[in-house]
């Protein structure tokens, strides 16, 4: 059986071995290129990657049709110029004025009315400043009327219009009229400022020699305050008298609401 069983065996012959041989470097050749290939295939889309594009779009504008590419940097942001004032050529020529509407004229005159507190005021105002140059008048003319007296100082001066003669040895008696005259003219008051027309005040007035007011007090109020504060501002407008009495002497005056509304 050992002659049988060798006789089918194949013998190896010399080129069995190197056929072989050729078989497996075929192989491992077609191997390693199938693996190179796969390589360079995998490997190419990372080495040759094309830049990515950058658009820059203005939020203010629509973007066009073909947007600008910008850069990574951010954009630097200039603030706008301010444009020059305009000439104003109007201000050379003034614009024509437009016609008057009837009755405009009409209404311009038209003031609103006044208050009674305010025209009382106004009023007590106006009255004030006539007194006040009927006041001056009133000295004027009694300095010229003074001076025209050609007696010594030290005798009783001209009894002013409206003193009674035979009185010229008491000053007091000679400038009476005068005083009395003043007074009425400097006091102002308005009788809607007062409850009452029954209202009188007793004031007594001292003058030295040289005609100046020393002294001033009330003999009798009247219970009003704003009629003996009237009476207190006439007494105290009169400071001086125009001339010198040479001595001194006092007067009683009298102020009546009723009498002086009625001047």
């Amino acid at each position: 059986m050992t002659a049988a069983g060798n006789r089918f065996r194949r013998r190896r012959t010399r080129g069995d071995g190197e056929v072989r041989f050729g078989r497996m470097l075929a192989i491992s050749l077609v191997i390693h290129g199938l693996v190179v290939l796969l390589s360079a295939v995998a490997w190419q889309p990372a080495l040759h990657r094309p830049p990515t594009e950058i658009y820059r779009v203005e939020l203010v504008s629509l973007p066009g049709a073909v947007p600008q590419r910008g850069r990574l940097t951010p954009a630097v942001v200039t603030a706008p110029e301010r444009p020059a004032p305009p000439v104003n050529t109007a201000a050379t020529k003034a614009p024509p004025l437009p016609p008057p509407r009837k009755g405009s004229t009409k209404a311009a005159t038209k003031t609103a009315p006044l208050s009674d507190t305010a025209y009382d005021a106004a009023q007590d105002v106006i009255e004030r400043m006539q007194r006040k140059q009927e006041i001056a008048e009133v000295k004027q003319k009694l300095k010229e009327l003074l001076k025209a007296d050609t007696r010594k100082a030290t005798s009783a001066p001209t009894a002013p219009a409206g003193a009674e003669p035979g009185k010229d040895k008491d000053p007091g008696s000679t400038y009476e009229a005068y005083i009395r005259q003043f007074l009425k003219e400097a006091w102002t008051l308005s009788k809607y400022q007062v409850g009452s027309l029954n209202l009188a005040a007793e004031v007594s007035l001292t003058f030295d020699a040289h005609g100046t007011l020393t002294d001033y007090r009330f003999l009798r109020r009247s219970g009003e305050t704003r009629f003996d504060e009237s009476v207190q501002r006439a007494v105290l407008d009169l400071r001086q008298l125009p001339t010198a009495p040479g001595q001194t002497f006092s007067l009683r005056v009298t102020f009546n609401l009723k009498e002086l509304l009625e001047r």
